[in-house]
């Protein structure tokens, strides 16, 4: 009954169009289990493209020492997982998921049912170690040391990955994204270890090993070229695809099959990041992970395009430059970035080896290189990573103007960031939201927070978005760290502002807007509204105006509900796991870091709730990182209406900031 509640769920969100191109798309799916529609086998000859990717000039010794260590760990079965090392082996059983320990079948990929884990355990760590990202870490380590136990690696890792993942069978190939991101890794294996002449393809097992990889890549290319990601599945996968697609013909490119594929890869994935990143740099999934991971496809093949002699044109690289502005303006003195919408800790790469991974501070550093800007060059500690995407330098045009920090309005994303002496450690930093709910009809990636705000005050993060925890997690987990009662807004009568149809789909979208931006010396004044709840029987319309008094150091929020009938509303207030909320007479206390910031009721009444770590209902709960979760405290205030009502919450931050 779920299943068919979901397909009718996905039917409502999609046109004419959509159901059209799922029926063709049926249809291939159909054939390619029958054996018919598959790839061809080509003579390949192993023709490569300029380099694009290739060992850093100047690189630190503890960056090497950081590789050659990790490639040690490698060889000796350990693999990072989420950044958890987990012995896998070497080889690792790449059809076997490391959290569940379930072997995938070698069914037809594109008919397994993926969301099944007696089938494939969770998808999401059986498709991790697969990325490869790992393989380019050893590759690293043979250029670095031409030490063969490395490059001999590889070929284990590659011999025992054509035996499991033979195209088009098993869970490896059910996904153009995870084929794709696959592609990218190998492209710059291939490079680092001297493409067509490395030592790993001599005698005639190497030839064999050789000729077999090369025919699984041109399988990979027509793969995604034929399985691309569209309609309302059209986000951030298909740039992925689309990227891994372009790399991966600019670096093989046999034929003129492969020509047309790169030339046609380009023109999309150059609408595409247009398409699907705003003017002011917000990517349109409104998921600050997606931010950085879309970054990562955009850049990559914005190298290789280049090195190819196939450059984007300024307009994709200028968007790219605001990607980084928008994260660059979200990010807090020291370096915390606001979970916002799914994060899934998906990279592209992760050339620096490291477990501890800071994807905006690297984000930063590499389009500071880019584009010429110092202050971002410098942000967080330096990433062992960088140097290696700013081996090969790319040519682009001046920075078309100086980049803004003063509080800002992101019309087309949706947010204001607010507050005052960012990068200093009096800094106040408010992040609020009155965007869309995410990307095209399901929004995917989107969380129902509309008008939610986060706070950080000196680098401390106090009041926080929740973050994902896991997308394939038994139990409500999903539906509670993306519903509306998870963020610091509003819930009525227990309900979403947006209803839900499935892990990754919204059948109905709260439509939020910002009615009134302005600041001075002397205060900040935002205001939005939400029309989430005009589904529901008492017809609520949320209201929020926030204010940031510059003068008194106080945030003064605002919250007004309008109603046509009785319900239940309640104000959520989420904070950091590190934060301590305790109630007072008047609202509660929140203590961080050896500070206390008062927070009281001004206007409004109700019942007050501190709730941390309740699993039934779910509630008080933060998640750092993909598959983690914490306990952390959520205020939370309860009342019953049954007329327009109007709450007045005051944050007292002078006390903190020494005022």
């Amino acid at each position: 009954m779920q299943g068919l509640t979901w397909y009718y769920n996905r039917l409502r969100c999609m046109s004419l169009g959509e159901v059209a191109h799922r029926v063709l798309e049926h249809g291939r799916k159909s054939a390619e289990k029958r054996g018919l529609a598959l790839a061809p086998r080509p003579e390949l000859t192993a023709q490569s493209g300029p380099r694009w990717f290739g060992v850093p000039s100047q690189l630190e010794a503890s960056t090497r020492e950081l590789i050659i260590s990790r490639a040690d760990g490698l060889l000796a079965g350990d693999w990072l997982v989420f950044g958890v090392p987990k012995p896998l082996g070497m080889p690792p059983n790449w059809l076997q998921d490391p959290l569940t320990g379930t072997i995938a079948p070698l069914r037809y990929g594109m008919g397994l049912s993926l969301t099944d884990r007696a089938v494939v355990g969770d998808i999401k760590y059986l498709w991790e170690p697969a990325r490869h990202l790992e393989w380019v870490t050893l590759a690293q380590a043979w250029a670095l040391t031409q030490d063969t136990r490395y490059l001999d690696a590889l070929g284990v890792c590659l011999s025992s990955w054509l035996e499991q993942a033979p195209y088009p069978m098993g869970p490896h190939w059910a996904s153009s994204l995870e084929v794709a991101i696959r592609l990218i890794n190998w492209a710059m294996v291939w490079q680092l270890i001297g493409q067509a002449e490395s030592p790993l393809w001599q005698g005639a097992a190497g030839a064999a090993l050789l000729r077999d990889w090369l025919l699984h890549i041109h399988q990979s290319q027509h793969f995604i070229r034929h399985h691309l990601s569209r309609h309302s599945s059209a986000n951030n996968h298909l740039i992925g695809e689309l990227a891994g697609l372009f790399i991966g013909c600019c670096t093989w490119h046999d034929g003129d099959e492969v020509a047309s594929w790169r030339a046609y890869a380009q023109t999309e994935l150059a609408d595409e990041a247009l398409k699907q990143n705003g003017g002011d740099g917000i990517n349109r999934e409104q998921a600050i992970s997606y931010q950085q991971f879309v970054f990562e496809f955009l850049f990559w093949a914005g190298s290789a395009g280049a090195a190819h002699g196939q450059g984007f044109a300024p307009a994709y690289w200028e968007r790219l430059l605001r990607m980084a502005e928008w994260v660059a303006t979200l990010r807090d003195v020291a370096g915390n970035v606001p979970n916002i919408g799914d994060a899934d800790d998906g990279y592209v790469t992760r050339l620096g080896a490291e477990a501890v991974h800071d994807p905006y501070a690297q984000m930063l550093q590499v389009a500071g290189g880019v584009f010429g800007i110092p202050a971002w060059q410098t942000a967080g500690e330096p990433s062992p990573a960088a140097p290696w995407w700013l081996a090969q330098p790319v040519a682009l045009p001046a920075r078309p103007e100086p980049l803004a920090v003063a509080p800002r309005w992101f019309a087309e994303g949706g947010y204001a960031v607010i507050g005052e002496h960012w990068g200093s450690e009096h800094e106040v930093k408010i992040v609020l939201d009155a965007g869309p709910l995410g990307y095209l009809g399901i929004a995917a990636h989107g969380h129902a927070d509309a008008l939610s705000l986060q706070l950080s005050v000196g680098g401390v993060p106090v009041l926080v978005d929740p973050g994902t925890y896991s997308y394939h997690a038994p139990g409500p987990w999903r539906e509670h760290f993306r519903g509306t009662a998870a963020h610091n807004t509003v819930s009525i009568d227990g309900q979403s502002q947006s209803l839900s149809g499935g892990r990754f789909m919204w059948i109905h979208h709260a439509a939020a807007r910002c009615e009134q931006f302005s600041t001075n010396d002397r205060e900040t004044v935002w205001a939005g509204r939400h029309d989430g709840y005009r589904r529901l029987p008492s017809k609520a319309s949320h209201w929020r105006r926030v204010v940031f008094d510059h003068q008194k150091k106080q945030l003064i929020v605002t919250d007004r509900i309008d109603v046509t009938a009785p319900c239940r509303v309640t104000l959520h207030w989420q904070h950091a796991a590190d934060v301590e909320a305790v109630l007072s007479s008047q609202g509660w206390d929140i203590k961080a870091a050896g500070r206390v910031i008062p927070v009281w009721l001004r206007q409004g009444k109700g019942q007050w709730q501190v709730v941390t770590g309740e699993e039934s209902p779910p509630a008080g709960w933060v998640s750092a990182r993909y598959g983690d979760k914490q306990p952390a405290p959520q205020v939370n205030l309860t009342q019953d209406i049954t007329t327009s009502t109007t709450w007045e919450t005051v944050f007292d931050l002078s006390g903190w900031l020494g005022h």
